[in-house]
C-alpha cells in the first residue's frame, strides 16, 4: 500500500482487539500530580501511510522507517523521503516489538514466541530465536538485544554474535517495554506495576521501583527517566540518581508510548487518539495533537517530524510539530 498525504486517508482494517489486560487496582505510590492541558491541536498529518492491520513497533535506520504490523505478521519498510511502503517482510502473526541495532532489525513475534532477526540491507529474515511465549518489548545495544517475555515475567538478554539467550531475569508480571539509558537497562512490568533497572555489565537487577497502574513506555532526558502508565492515565518521572519517582504528571486516556525528542518528552495518549508533549523543565503536559487515526502507540522522530503508529487505524501518521 502506498502513502497518502492529507487527513482523508484511512486504513479499512477492522479495529484490532486489545491485548492489554487490566491489572488489579493498587494505591498510588506518588501523590504529586500535575494537571494536563485541556486544549487540543487539530493539525492535519503531513502524511498518513497505510501499512496494514495493527501497526505497533516502529524503528529507523539511516535510509528507512520500519514498522511491525501485528495482524498481517509483517515488518514493513517505508521510504522516509517519499512516504511509500517499499517492502513487506513476513515474520509471523503477532509482530509487535521492533528495534534497530547491532547491524540488524529485531522484531518480537507475540504469537509464535520468537525474536526475528532481519538484515536491513537484504530485507531477509536471517535468524529466528525461540524466546518462549509472548515476547514483546525489544531494545538493541551494540553488544546485546533485550526482550521482555510477557507470559513468564522475564527479561531475556541475547548475544547478537551468536543469536543465543545468555541471561534470563525474573522482573515481575507481564513485562512490556524495555529501553537503554543511564548505562542501564530499564523494563516496565505492567502486571506488577514496577520499573526494573538492570546493570548490563553484570545482568544484576539494581533497583525495583514501585510505580503506578500499568507502566509501559520509557523515555530518557538528561536527568530523568519517564514512564507512561496506561491504566493510571499518568506519567512517572524517575530520578536515576536515586531510583525514586519524583513526580507524577496527569495525562490522557491510556498513556502508552514515550519518546524524548526535540527538547520535549512525548507521550502517546492512546485512548484519546493524540500525542502530547511534556516540558521537562516544568513537568507540564502541553496540548494534545491529533494523529488522524485511532490508538496511537509508538513514536520516533525523524527530520523534525514525529512518526506515530495508529494501531486500530492501520496507519502511520507523520506529524509536523508546533514550536
Amino acid at each position: 500500500m502506498s502513502a497518502t498525504a492529507g487527513p482523508t486517508a484511512r486504513a479499512t482494517a477492522s479495529p484490532a482487539p486489545s491485548t492489554t489486560p487490566s491489572p488489579s487496582p493498587r494505591p498510588s505510590s506518588t501523590p504529586t500530580a500535575t494537571a494536563p492541558a485541556s486544549t487540543v491541536e487539530a493539525a492535519e498529518p503531513a502524511a498518513t501511510i497505510e501499512v496494514g492491520y495493527g501497526p505497533i513497533g516502529i524503528a529507523q535506520t539511516s535510509d528507512a522507517i520500519w514498522v511491525a504490523v501485528y495482524w498481517t505478521g509483517e515488518v514493513v519498510r517505508i521510504d522516509p523521503a517519499t512516504y511509500q511502503v517499499t517492502d513487506r517482510i513476513p515474520v509471523g502473526i503477532g509482530a509487535i516489538g521492533l528495534a534497530a541495532g547491532a547491524d540488524a532489525l529485531w522484531a518480537s513475534v507475540h504469537e509464535s514466541g520468537e525474536l526475528v532477526r532481519i538484515d536491513p540491507k537484504s530485507k531477509e529474515v536471517v535468524a529466528r530465536i525461540d524466546t518462549g511465549p509472548q515476547p514483546e518489548g525489544v531494545a538493541a545495544t551494540e553488544d546485546a538485544v533485550w526482550v521482555t517475555g510477557e507470559e513468564k515475567g522475564q527479561l531475556l538478554r541475547i548475544d547478537p554474535q551468536t543469536n543465543e539467550i545468555v541471561a534470563t531475569l525474573d522482573i515481575g508480571r507481564e513485562p512490556r517495554h524495555v529501553a537503554a539509558g543511564f548505562d542501564s537497562i530499564w523494563a516496565t512490568s505492567y502486571g506488577s506495576a514496577i520499573i526494573s533497572r538492570i546493570d548490563p555489565q553484570t545482568n544484576d537487577i539494581l533497583a525495583t521501583i514501585e510505580g503506578e497502574f500499568g507502566p509501559e513506555g520509557i523515555a530518557f532526558t538528561d536527568d530523568a527517566v519517564w514512564v507512561a502508565n496506561v491504566r493510571a492515565n499518568n506519567i512517572s518521572r524517575v530520578d536515576p540518581a536515586t531510583d525514586a519517582i519524583t513526580n507524577t504528571i496527569a495525562g490522557g486516556q491510556a498513556n502508552e508510548g514515550m519518546l524524548a525528542a526535540d527538547g520535549r518528552v512525548w507521550v502517546a495518549l492512546t485512548g484519546d487518539g493524540q500525542v502530547a508533549p511534556i516540558d521537562p523543565s516544568t513537568d507540564t503536559l502541553g496540548a494534545g495533537i491529533t494523529t488522524g487515526g485511532t490508538s496511537p502507540r509508538r513514536m520516533l522522530m525523524r527530520d523534525k517530524r514525529l512518526w506515530v503508529t495508529n494501531t486500530d487505524s492501520g496507519t502511520v501518521a507523520v506529524l509536523d510539530l508546533p514550536r
